[in-house]
């Protein structure tokens, strides 16, 4: 199946801190996305469906130990909902 991708706003800013204070992520975020295009539900990042979105498929994968790449999957779109934290220090 092939998806478009929807990006939401905190998820650009996101990629803009990325861009400017770690780019040493954004080749690892860039490889996820990837991965999430292709097979969204399996693959590299450790995929794991979040179990709180009850009516909605919401998933992590792992970008390092305390980020993660939140997204949910639709029928036809991969909608990336953050790329920073998910675990608070």
């Amino acid at each position: 199946m092939t998806y478009s991708i929807i990006v939401t706003r905190t998820a650009q800013l996101h990629f803009k801190l990325l861009k400017t204070k770690r780019r040493d992520m954004l080749e690892k975020v860039r490889l996820l996305v990837d991965g999430i295009l292709l097979e969204p539900r399996t693959g590299i990042g450790k995929p794991e469906r979040l179990r709180h979105y009850v009516n909605r498929e919401v998933w992590s994968r792992r970008i390092d130990r305390k980020n993660r790449i939140v997204y949910e999957i639709r029928e036809t779109e991969i909608i990336i909902l953050s790329v920073f934290g998910h675990y608070d220090d």
